[in-house]
Formats: C-alpha cells, structure tokens, sequence
C-alpha cells in the first residue's frame, strides 16, 4: 500500500512539474533524453503497480539494479568522442596487424591445447577432454594462471614453457616496435645536431679565411 501511495505521488509531482515547464510542448516534443527518460519512467511505475502486493519484491529489486547503469554518465565527460574517435581511427589503421595479431594468437591456442591434451588425456584428472584442454590454453596463454588446470607430466609441462615463452615473445613484438622508432628518431636528432653544429663551425671558419684574404689583398679593406 505504501508502495503505491508513493508511486502515484511520484507521478504527480512529474506531471506538476511538466505543466509548469515553459515550452512544455517543445520540452517534449524536442527533447529526446527527457522523453527515453520519462518513458523509462512510467513503464517502471506501471510494472510495479502490476505487481501483487503479496510481498513479492522481485519487479522493484530489478529495477534497483538498474542504477548500475548510472555508471554510463562517465561517458559524458567525453561529450565530444574525441577519445573514442581516436581509439577508432587507431584500430582502423592498424587493422591488418591487430588481425594477424589475433589470428595468430588464436593458431597458437589451438595448436598447444590440442598438444596438451594429448599428453595430459590419460594421466591428469582435470584435462580428460579437449574442451578441459582448451580452457586451460586460454588461462596459460592470457598469463591468468587460475591454476585449476596445470599439466602433471615432465612433457606437458616443456609443453607449457615452450608455449609461453613463445606467446609472450610474440606479443611483446608491437610493443617494442613501437618503442624502438623512438629510440631511432632520437638518434637521428643528435647525429643531425652534431652535423650542423660541425657545418655551422666550417661556414664560419671560411667566412672568416675568406675575409681575412680579401683584407690581405684588397688595399683599403683593411680600414673599412
């Protein structure tokens, strides 16, 4: 009862406010977010007032989960989407490499678990089938390590080194090709500094022996 008292209040003080909002018209017709959001609104309240009320709190409980979602208005401190744009146009550039990335990623996974399977199908209890494998090539390759699915024989446990190893040193490839242009450009930056400042040193020490000359030869230069 208290439930419903509190829900046609609510509705009521809603649709006060509506009356009173200059522009009410436009105010609906033209705002989009009010309209989702006073939609969203009355649904909830009709929902709950459809529900018996037997002590039943399954239809409010849900709707209070809801409120997770106010985390999204993090979003809006990026109104413009000048960082989503940018993440965009960075995968789109690199589109080729991010799917040779993954497709080779994936081969790998495949690859190790079906091994792993096979050495480990009759002598560990917790891989006994492909799918047992397969999880524990998800966990091990993604360096979580769960730990509920480890190999137990001296082969399958090279298996998991060797698989690692390569995995971890296939994906520190992009970043340290990344880095390294860095290091390349800085480089070229000192080299090309020290050879103006070395260019710079011949042009004066020839600006001078040439003036020299001219005041050696030339008669009158010297004063002038």
């Amino acid at each position: 009862m208290n439930r419903t008292f509190y829900l046609i209040e609510f509705e009521r003080q809603m649709a006060q406010k509506l009356s009173t909002e200059q522009k009410s018209t436009e105010y609906l017709l033209f705002c989009i977010k009010t309209i989702i959001r006073h939609f969203v609104v009355i649904v909830a309240s009709v929902v709950i007032l459809a529900v018996d009320n037997d002590g039943n709190m399954f239809a409010a409980s849900a709707l209070r989960g809801l409120r997770f979602f106010q985390i999204l208005r993090m979003i809006r401190m990026d109104r413009r989407g000048g960082s989503f744009k940018l993440l965009a146009s960075v995968v789109w550039a690199h589109r080729q490499e991010l799917f040779t990335t993954v497709y080779i990623g994936f081969l790998c996974l495949i690859f190790t678990s079906f091994l792993i399977y096979l050495v480990e199908k009759n002598k560990n209890e917790k891989i006994q089938s492909y799918a047992d494998a397969l999880w524990w090539g998800v966990i091990t390759l993604c360096t979580v390590g769960y730990g509920d699915s480890v190999p137990e024989s001296g082969l399958g446990k090279i298996i998991t080194g060797c698989s690692c190893f390569v995995v971890i040193s296939f994906f520190a490839l992009p970043p340290v090709s990344n880095v390294a242009p860095i290091f390349w450009t800085t480089e070229e930056a000192v080299l090309h500094k020290r050879w103006r400042q070395q260019n710079r040193s011949t042009v004066e020490v020839s600006i001078l022996r040439a003036y020299f000359q001219i005041a050696l030869t030339v008669p009158g230069a010297q004063t002038s």
